[in-house]
């Protein structure tokens, strides 16, 4: 039986890490931090351990500006030199942290920057080399996809740059920390105790909204969804015609009440909670400032300096502390993004041979082949079994839902059997993915439709095909597949762009790409089998007979497989094989399957009416 891959990766969104988890997660995060800094921004990361240190530096050098100015205005002796000295180191420290901390933040900004492209970079990557299977959504790859561009990614880049920041505020904290004992051990432990309320309260906000974002996501999602659709009028002949804008709106109104209440509910507590803890802190900090004063009133011999230092410990221990902790508990809470976000490595990739050559042969072969859809109970296709000669020319047929489509993508490689094998010139799919790809050209229902001139959308099939007159070539497929009427109307001809981002907002009609598509597929030139999905399903029947007639022309002796729910096209083909609720019901030509009078006569008489002229009975 098969494994479905990415069984592993599924996680429940409340599941908490391990600590050898958590600290592989930090690990890579660390890795890739380190990763995409620069020289400049290396360097500055290093200094930031020795500029930690200015914090408790400056208390230290105001404590002793503080008594001296003291002693000058009690009339002791004092060095004026001394004092000024003094005075313009203070300066001098606060410049330089000042700079420092400017240079600091525009590094950081920076280097976020480069992560956050590094990891969309990443996600790209992994979007394109991973199984197809997932690609349609197994193992809830489109939510892990989304919420990684949506949420992980961003606070990935975020965290992963911080990491570096953190342990230099622990540098501040400790030297701050010492600092302070000497004056007052009470003090430090109160503003220390006092500052932990709100970095609870911040981890445990930052745990909330990850599993709001997470649970409510695809609500959060429909919400744009339908102001798109309303913003957009996409469909717009539909929603114009039905004037169905009032019911959009509720359909907005009623999504969006209902996510912004949760959010609302939820932003409502933290900001309460937090503002307690705010006030806490504040207050407690106004304490420590007595104490200190009442201290020096009790021992005057302490000095105004004493205060002075106090007063600015104090602050600059609590602000440290509480970034320490808050931030501390932000990384710990976006570990839960950082592992939705490497989780997408353990996804199966694609055996990619970026050497691999097409097979020599079209010969395709399906063998006691089963397929099921993962998260579905009954198979797709049944005992498959058929074997389809190198050059034939075979219609797929049957009706929607009767297995047809699955069939051309087990042999385009994109899904694995349950059980059995499917092989192309002789040799199995899995055996070389890479290169059974390159044997086939396909147009499929759902073909690509890119943003750019027609050449490329036609010439993107196989990028590697170099030929001396690229023009010549391109009108002569053109001209077979009736595209190149298209192209004598575009005004720079191949090299006009097209699709919604045109300059000149140019687009095609749907037949028009739907030939363009065509053209395409006939572009890859050296694969052995031509998978055609529908290929006139965009098109008049005059365009559709058009076709059909110089088919054999098209596709050059290549074996091809039509897939077709309309029957009109069966006539031109040496073979067709009929499929009915996943399996193969009958298989034979046209002739031999209308004498036979089964289910395939059956459907072609009732579709006769629609055909042109050549193609009925």
């Amino acid at each position: 039986m098969r494994k479905e891959p990415g069984m592993e990766y599924k996680k429940e969104t409340n599941e908490k890490l391990s600590l050898g988890e958590t600290c592989a997660v930090i690990g890579k995060a660390l890795r890739i931090s380190l990763k995409t800094k620069t020289a400049f921004s290396f360097l500055i990361s290093l200094l930031g351990f020795g500029f930690a240190f200015l914090p408790a530096l400056v208390s230290s050098v105001l404590k002793l500006f503080t008594d001296e100015i003291q002693t000058m205005a009690t009339g002791g002796a004092y060095e004026m030199r001394h004092v000024l000295m003094l005075f313009g180191l203070l300066i001098l420290l606060h410049v330089a942290q000042v700079g420092f901390n400017f240079i600091s933040r525009y590094t950081l900004a920076c280097d976020s920057i480069r992560t956050n492209k590094y990891l969309i970079r990443h996600i790209i990557e992994t979007t394109c080399d991973i199984r197809y299977q997932y690609i349609e959504n197994q193992a809830e790859f489109a939510q892990k996809i989304e919420f990684a561009n949506s949420y992980s990614g961003f606070r990935v880049a975020n965290s992963m740059q911080n990491i570096l920041a953190w342990l230099q505020q622990l540098v501040t904290f400790v030297s701050v920390l010492l600092l302070l004992s000497e004056v007052s051990v009470w003090a430090a432990v109160l503003l220390l105790v006092t500052s932990i309320p709100a970095a609870i309260l911040s981890y445990k906000q930052r745990d909330a909204t990850y599993v709001h974002n997470v649970k409510y996501m695809m609500e959060g999602a429909l919400v744009i969804h339908y102001m798109q659709i309303l913003t957009r009028h996409n469909p717009f002949n539909d929603i114009c015609h039905f004037r169905i804008f009032d019911y959009l709106k509720g359909k907005w109104r009623e999504i969006c009440d209902d996510y912004t209440g949760k959010k609302n509910a939820m932003t409502k507590k933290h900001v309460l909670y937090n503002s307690a803890a705010d006030l806490l802190r504040n207050l407690v900090y106004i304490v420590v400032l007595l104490v200190a004063a009442y201290k020096i009133y009790e021992n005057p011999a302490l000095g105004l300096g004493t205060f002075t230092l106090m007063m600015s410990l104090s602050k600059s221990f609590q602000s440290v502390t509480s970034n320490l902790l808050v931030q501390g508990g932000v990384f710990l809470s976006d570990i839960s993004y950082m592992r939705d976000y490497f989780d997408l490595d353990k996804l199966e990739q694609e055996k990619i041979d970026k050497g691999a050559k097409p097979r020599e042969s079209g010969e395709v072969s399906f063998e006691n082949v089963q397929f099921t859809y993962p998260g579905c109970k009954d198979p797709v296709l049944k005992n498959i079994n058929v074997h389809i000669r190198d050059g034939e020319t075979v219609a797929i047929v049957g009706e929607n839902g009767s297995g047809k489509t699955t069939f051309v993508n087990l042999l385009c490689g994109m899904y694995t059997p349950d059980h059995g094998s499917v092989s192309i010139g002789g040799h199995a799919i899995d055996e070389n993915p890479t290169a059974a790809r390159r044997t086939v050209s396909a147009v499929f229902q759902n073909f690509g439709k890119y943003d750019a001139t027609l050449r490329h959308n036609i010439t993107v099939s196989d990028p590697e095909r170099k030929e001396a007159d690229e023009d010549a070539e391109l009108w002569k497929l053109c001209e077979l597949t009736g595209f190149a009427e298209c192209v004598k109307q575009q005004a720079s001809g191949f090299d006009e762009e097209i699709g919604d981002f045109a300059k000149k907002g140019n687009d095609l009609s749907g037949g028009q790409w739907q030939k363009l598509a065509l053209t395409r597929a006939l572009w890859r030139n050296k694969a052995r089998i031509m998978v055609l999905d529908e290929p006139t399903a965009a098109l008049d029947p005059i365009a559709e007979a058009d076709i059909y007639r110089r088919f054999a022309e098209m596709t050059g002796g290549r074996t091809t497989l039509l897939v077709s729910h309309r029957l009109g096209v069966t006539s031109i083909v040496d073979r067709i094989l009929m499929f009915r609720d996943g399996e193969i019901v009958e298989d034979g030509s046209h002739r031999e399957l209308l004498e036979k009078n089964g289910y395939y006569a059956e459907l072609y008489r009732a579709q006769a009416k629609w055909y042109a002229d050549e193609f009925r009975e």
